[in-house]
């Protein structure tokens, strides 16, 4: 695939004016709770895995805040392996059954699925920033587990019907029989 054609994001932590202001003015003294939280959060962030996009109007217009402590972006694919990331570390921005999203899955699942590991470490994907973590268990099957990024509400039946086609090309491609 010609990565470079593609259009990239990635989050970054994002910090409410009148706490960096606060930060500015007394450091962390006096925080309150919710600040201290809020600043743990935004600095876990950096430097937030790459999204890929099939073109840059539709990168374009997933960029900015995004819930509470994050804001996308844009990066560029040097930017994005000078950072390390491979195609298994490239997340898919499009939805599943949106435009896009069939021309950008089968090269990311594929890259993902040559690193699935046994055991307690799972192949991890993230699409339409909802991460999936999808482990091959002992004695046949796959389980997988979904997570939105960034404490943002992901729509339940997307990560359901996500995770019921995930489970059918990770047992494709890892050669798990009797999983649909």
């Amino acid at each position: 695939m010609q990565w470079n054609q593609y259009g990239f994001a990635r989050p970054i932590g994002l910090l409410p004016s009148d706490l960096a202001a606060h930060l500015a003015a007394h450091g962390e003294d006096g925080l309150t709770d919710d600040q201290d939280e809020l600043l743990t959060c935004a600095a876990g962030v950096a430097p937030g895995f790459p999204e890929v996009f099939t073109n840059t109007v539709r990168r374009n217009s997933a960029l900015g805040p995004y819930g509470s402590y994050v804001e996308f972006i844009k990066t560029s694919l040097d930017e994005v392996e000078a950072a390390g990331y491979g195609v298994s570390g490239f997340a898919i921005g499009h939805r599943l059954g949106e435009a896009g999203f069939n021309l950008l899955a089968p090269a990311v699942i594929s890259a993902v699925a040559k690193k699935t590991i046994w055991g307690d470490e799972p192949g991890t994907i993230i699409i339409a920033r909802v991460r999936y973590d999808i482990r091959k268990v002992t004695g046949g099957g796959i389980t997988i587990s979904a997570c939105p990024e960034f404490d943002v509400p992901a729509d339940q039946q997307q990560m359901v019907m996500t995770m019921h086609w995930l489970r059918g090309e990770f047992a494709r491609r890892l050669g798990v029989p009797g999983v649909a």
